[in-house]
């Protein structure tokens, strides 16, 4: 009966706060829900959303289909078109004869004058304790699933819509298997014909729907012609649609009928004293006939009708005046009976009727119980858990009440929870207390934060001091490096001579070798020559003076080579002697240089020492800013 747009639904939870029976409605996502088993069609929320996010569903489109199916139609029409219409309510008529091609139209105000009639027959054979009057589909579904207790009171006949329509399809068999198209005030009739075998046979169309259809199309209702209701006429059950109207129609029979019965309407009311009803009638109490609505306005203002623009009064005045022509039509046949009709024939024209369309078994009706649907009742364990979620642990916590969530009572928003119809986030006690919580977690991460700020801003402090020592061991490094870099030049230069002597010396040395050689292969020929000189000066005698001149050159050579190689000695022990000065020399530079690196090496150790506590320190101020951080989110 009702479809949701979920885009419009903000969740705001002012359908479940209206609603009746509040379980129908799932607001546990980011829209609420309906589920049509557990909804009885009071039709609240449909006023109370805002969004325009709730719509009722009749069978407009169902009825347009039948239609265009060239199905055989008749029209019934609810007593509330006189409210609603009430200058052209007979346009209507014609209305479905030429737009839905409908063969009769019948007129649900009989049904009505036929539904007393089976109350009161009912109460004159069986004198029942209670009779709940059933006209309301909404009260009816609320009675079979909610308040199965009371199912013995429900009157056990049909409604007026189908006194009429069983009315139709018994006296009027040409009519029997033609589609009905139902001019209703109610959304909740659309669940009434289903679960009285009628559902694909008679289209339940709101009185909403038949003016949208004028507003949005453009028909002008005035040029469809004014047509008679056929069939037999209401009298004053024409006022049945509004509050009080069975009432005023039973006091036609029994007079003092208010005696014994009450009149009550409104959702504010009826279902509060249905709660109650089974109290009243184990004390004696409860009044024979509850005449009862729905709706605080009859149907003339049913969850099918747009009342906007109209008052109460203007819609009881605009039915009132129909009963009172429906009244008058009567008196007038009735007033015409000639003094012996009358005398021979006691019963009046609206008698005849109902008793000429009337039979004891053909409008009875019986109710299932259809507790079944309900859902399942948390005991009160499952309520605890339920409450502990909500952060409900005291009693007083967990009656609140502040209906803030809809359901008016924290025991009814458990239940829902426990139900999986909604959830601890939709309650403002919930809320309130997350955000004490919250701000308790903000005050305390806030003073964490401000230790951590401290702790930051000395390891700030501590690094500045670090870069100052920095500074001054990076001028200690570059002055150090100065010196290292003067060292290494200078040992180089010496080097650079040292090998210039080297090469030197390396030439002397080979010019030696030369030398050495050379005096070697002298003395080898000065020794030959020598001793050859001195035997041919023997053999040659006198003749061998000119051998001794050669000897005694000989021996001279000889004398010279000797010289020649103490000189050679001289310059090899003179050389060994640069040599090693070489070596020496070269020895101490290195060491130098070995020095001034390991001096460099020991400064940069300090360096990276300086370094490493630095890259720690930084790396525990981002730790600090990091857990800063996350305490803030």
């Amino acid at each position: 009966m009702i479809k949701v747009d979920q885009d419009k639904c903000v969740n705001c939870h002012q359908c479940i706060s209206v609603c009746t029976v509040k379980f129908c409605n799932n607001g546990s996502k980011d829209h609420v829900e309906v589920n049509s088993d557990l909804c009885i069609g009071c039709g609240e929320c449909l006023e109370a959303c805002e969004h325009n996010a709730r719509q009722y569903i009749d069978d407009w489109e169902e009825g347009q289909k039948a239609l265009k199916q060239n199905n055989d139609m008749i029209g019934i029409v609810a007593p509330s078109i006189a409210a609603n219409f009430p200058e052209h309510y007979k346009n209507i008529n014609g209305w479905l004869k030429d737009y839905w091609n409908a063969e009769a139209i019948f007129d649900v105000s009989f049904g009505a004058e036929l539904t007393v009639k089976s109350y009161l027959e009912y109460i004159q054979e069986k004198d029942p304790e209670c009779v709940i009057a059933q006209p309301c589909p909404a009260l009816v579904n609320y009675i079979k699933i909610y308040a199965p207790e009371l199912l013995s009171y429900l009157a056990p006949a049909d409604s007026p819509m189908l006194h009429t329509i069983k009315m139709v399809e018994e006296f009027y068999p040409e009519y029997r298997d033609h589609k009905i198209i139902m001019i209703s005030p109610c959304i909740a009739k659309k669940q009434e014909f289903e679960s009285t075998g009628y559902g694909g046979k008679v289209y339940n169309i709101t009185i909403t729907t038949v003016k949208n259809y004028f507003d949005e199309s453009n028909d002008d209702l005035t040029k469809y012609p004014e047509i008679d209701f056929e069939g037999p006429r209401a009298e004053r059950a024409s006022g049945f649609s509004t509050p009080g109207g069975l009432l005023k129609t039973v006091k036609r029979e029994v007079p003092d009928i208010e005696s014994t019965a009450r009149k009550i309407e409104g959702p504010e009311e009826i279902y509060d004293y249905f709660d109650n009803l089974t109290t009243s009638v184990d004390s004696k109490v409860a009044p024979l006939l509850i005449d009862c609505l729905n709706c605080s306005l009859g149907c003339n203002g049913g969850t099918g009708v747009d009342t906007e623009n109209m008052t109460r009064d203007q819609l009881d005045t605009n039915v009132r005046k129909r009963v009172e022509e429906l009244k008058a039509e009567y008196q007038k046949e009735q007033d015409s009976r000639n003094f012996i009709t009358q005398l021979f024939d006691s019963e009046d024209p609206i008698e005849t009727q109902l008793l000429n369309h009337w039979d004891r078994n053909l409008y009875d009706r019986d109710y299932n119980n259809q507790s079944h649907r309900r859902l399942k009742e948390p005991d009160e364990n499952e309520l605890n858990d339920v409450f502990q979620k909500m952060k409900k642990y005291e009693k007083e916590d967990k009656e609140v009440n502040c209906a803030n969530c809809g359901y008016n009572s924290c025991k009814k928003m458990a239940k829902a929870i426990f139900l999986g119809l909604n959830k601890p986030e939709n309650c403002h006690y919930y809320v309130e207390k997350n955000m004490e919580e919250a701000k308790a977690r903000i005050e305390e991460r806030k003073e964490k934060s401000q230790e951590r700020a401290q702790h930051v801003s000395e390891l700030v402090e501590d690094i500045s001091k670090k870069l100052q020592e920095l500074n001054s061991s990076n001028k200690t490094v570059a002055s150090r490096a100065q010196n290292t870099v003067k060292k290494a030049s200078n040992s180089l230069q010496g080097l650079q001579t040292l090998v210039d002597k080297s090469l030197e010396v390396t030439d002397e040395v080979d010019n030696l070798k030369n030398i050495v050689e050379e005096i070697s292969d002298i003395a080898n020929r000065t020794n030959l020559l020598a001793m050859n000189a001195t035997i041919e000066a023997d053999r040659a005698g006198n003749a061998g003076d000119a051998f001794n001149v050669v000897a005694d050159e000989i021996k001279n050579l000889s004398i010279n080579s000797k010289s020649e190689a103490e000189d050679i000695g001289a310059f090899v022990e003179d050389f060994n002697v640069q040599v090693e000065e070489v070596m020496h020399s070269i020895q101490k530079k290195v060491s130098q240089i070995e020095n001034a690196l390991e001096e460099n090496s020991e400064t940069s150790k300090e360096i990276v020492e300086f370094t490493n506590e630095i890259d720690e320190t930084i790396q525990t101020i981002t730790n600090e800013v990091k857990e800063i951080n996350q305490s803030k989110g």
